[in-house]
């Protein structure tokens, strides 16, 4: 494959100068983009069925939230929790089967781009 072919598949890395338009007003989201996303997280709190975790904070990563979206992004929605030590594996178990469930039986989108959800334990580093 010729390098413009590959160009041409939108799966190459271009660094842009702006966040998504369709997604950000400068460096803040849009305010119906960010009720849907706040929307969509508590429906996905509520799926996973346990009401006695902290919920520290909602947030967004990978490339729609950076500058290296394309128009195949998605948008990764971590709600952030404090996971209690002695529950550790436990929940982490739980909370990646409800995941992988719920991202199966949800075609979530917004703005045309998917939503993929994610538990992140606020004591591991995240990185994207």
């Amino acid at each position: 494959m010729r390098l413009d072919e590959f160009q041409q598949l939108d799966l190459a890395v271009n660094f842009h100068d702006e966040l998504n338009p369709k997604l950000w007003d400068g460096d803040q989201l849009q305010p119906d983009v960010r009720r849907a996303l706040l929307k969509i997280a508590n429906h996905f709190k509520d799926f996973l069925g346990i009401d006695t975790f902290d919920l520290l904070d909602i947030t967004i990563s990978g490339s729609n939230a950076a500058y290296t979206y394309t128009s195949r992004s998605d948008i990764d929605l971590h709600l952030v929790v404090m996971i209690p030590d002695e529950h550790q594996q436990e929940l982490e178990q739980l909370f990646n089967a409800k995941k992988y469930q719920y991202n199966d039986q949800h075609n979530i989108k917004v703005r045309g781009y998917d939503v993929e959800l994610y538990v992140q334990d606020a004591e591991e580093a995240h990185h994207s």
